[in-house]
């Protein structure tokens, strides 16, 4: 029950307003990177990561966003993302890329919600366990924050 580390900084868990007005396209890039982290004191994991971070930054639109993601892979093994929060079947739009190689995914989110993504490269569960996965956030189209903007 050791506190943390000197130098440790909690992650911020504000979720800031989703950008625009409706129909935006958010163009984003997300780079595979493997990782060594300690995850408790003396406690050291591979990670294999978006950005740098597990879980992966959040991503936020309205119903009606494009979602335009590219994956760069600078990992040791092949990757993908799955982002539930599009109706697309992963199977080839959401392919896995080889290490070295990049692939821009596209989704429209119809369906507001909190939703997963991660990667579904085989053994999917191990890609999960290793910080492969994150949120994206969709606003309904008549959301207003609780200063009363939209």
């Amino acid at each position: 029950m050791a506190g943390p580390p000197a130098g440790f900084t909690g992650r911020d868990a504000r979720l800031l307003p989703a950008r625009g007005a409706g129909h935006t396209v958010h163009r984003e890039t997300r780079t595979v990177r493997d990782l060594v982290r300690e995850v408790a004191r003396g406690v050291r994991q591979k990670l294999w990561t978006f950005d740098g971070t597990a879980p992966g930054p959040v991503l936020r639109g309205r119903v009606g966003d494009t979602f335009e993601i590219t994956l760069v892979n600078r990992g040791t093994t092949g990757h993908s993302v799955d982002f539930h929060a599009g109706a697309l079947a992963p199977d080839r739009p959401m392919r896995t890329i080889q290490p070295g190689r990049s692939l821009t995914y596209r989704f429209t989110a119809t369906r507001s919600g909190i939703w997963m993504y991660h990667c579904s490269t085989m053994p999917m569960s191990l890609h999960i366990a290793d910080g492969m996965y994150g949120a994206v956030v969709i606003d309904p189209p008549d959301f207003r924050t609780s200063t009363g903007s939209t």
